[in-house]
């Protein structure tokens, strides 16, 4: 928790937030009243903001919402940012009924917040995964480098599934491999056509030759982390074909 506060983009973070907190009371507020905020309610919005954004920051913090590396979200940290926005959201509502019985404020702007602050710091999040995903963004060797960029190798996956998934995840995630992958091969027909992570499923895994000659593969991983011995002996027989 400690290396985290010495971290800069931990407050890079955190300080977006805060413009999020800001940006969905007013948007909540706004949508409540359509669009325009009678002068009393601006009012209670400047009386609640700060406390609302001490809370949801401090909330944040100690339910690890600002300890994952956003570069590599993924649903855990997806449902860790929804458990958040909504114990900081009851927080909130308690405490405003414990102090004035929730006189003069709408319950339905609370709702609404609580939304607005779980989209637009979802999207935050989702965009800064989507910016290091994309290869012209990413980090990755440059005209002007000493070191000679990696000859690409074009690569089929055996599989399809989970172990599919993770392969190409961290050969997506890593400008410096010398890994392309150009498709992927299953013997379930219901995946055929389909994709994953961009990945085009062609088909069943007796087309490998079909498939390395027209991708011009040189490289295969098998994928297949369960699948028996004898199935495992016909595979690499086809590799090795």
């Amino acid at each position: 928790m400690i290396n985290q506060l010495r971290n800069r983009n931990f407050y890079l973070l955190v300080f977006a937030d805060v413009i999020v907190f800001m940006v969905s009371i007013f948007l909540a507020y706004a949508a409540r009243f359509s669009t325009l905020i009678p002068h009393g309610e601006l009012h209670q919005i400047m009386e609640v903001l700060p406390w609302l954004i001490i809370v949801k920051v401090t909330t944040f913090f100690f339910l690890g919402v600002y300890r994952g590396m956003w570069r590599y979200t993924s649903m855990p940290d997806a449902v860790r940012l929804l458990k958040a926005t909504l114990l900081a959201t009851l927080i909130v509502m308690t405490g405003l009924t414990f102090i004035n019985r929730f006189m003069g404020f709408p319950r339905s702007v609370f709702i609404a917040d609580s939304i607005f602050t779980l989209f637009f710091c979802g999207g935050i999040r989702a965009g800064i995964r989507i910016l290091y995903s994309m290869k012209s963004l990413r980090p990755g060797w440059k005209e002007d480098d000493d070191v000679t960029p990696p000859r690409r190798v074009n690569l089929i996956l055996i599989g399809a599934g989970d172990a599919a998934d993770k392969i190409i995840r961290e050969l997506q995630g890593d400008p410096a491999s010398p890994f392309h992958v150009v498709c992927c091969l299953d013997d379930d027909s219901t995946k055929h056509h389909r994709s994953l992570l961009g990945i085009p499923i062609r088909g069943p895994v007796s087309h490998l030759k079909r498939y390395a000659e027209t991708f011009k593969a040189e490289e295969v991983i098998i994928a297949l982390p369960s699948v028996g011995g004898d199935r495992m002996r016909e595979i690499v027989a086809i590799c090795e074909k």
